[in-house]
C-alpha cells in the first residue's frame, strides 16, 4: 500500500480491523502499530500534493468491533467519527 500510495485517495476499513475483539489495545497493535504510516491522524503529518502517504482513513464498525461492548467502544474510542 505505501509503495502505490500515490494511486489512491482514501482508506476505507470495512469493519473487524481488529481482532480477536476490536479492543483498543487490538486497534493499536493490529492497526495503528501496523498501518499507522499510511493513515492521516494524530502522530501522521498532513498529505501534501506531492506526498503519497498518508492518506485520510474511513473506518465502518464489524460484528467483532462489538463483541467488547455493545457500543463498540474500543472502535469508538480509536477513531474520529463524525457527529
Amino acid at each position: 500500500m505505501l509503495t502505490n500510495s500515490s494511486t489512491y485517495n482514501f482508506a476505507l476499513l470495512t469493519g473487524d480491523g481488529a481482532y480477536p475483539n476490536g479492543t483498543i489495545s487490538d486497534y493499536q497493535t493490529k492497526v495503528f502499530d501496523v498501518y499507522g504510516g499510511l493513515f492521516q491522524g494524530w502522530n501522521s503529518p498532513l498529505p501534501t500534493e506531492t506526498s503519497g502517504a498518508p492518506k485520510p482513513l474511513f473506518a465502518v464498525t464489524g460484528n467483532h468491533d462489538y463483541d467488547v461492548s455493545v457500543d463498540a467502544s474500543g472502535f469508538r474510542n480509536s477513531f474520529v467519527l463524525p457527529t
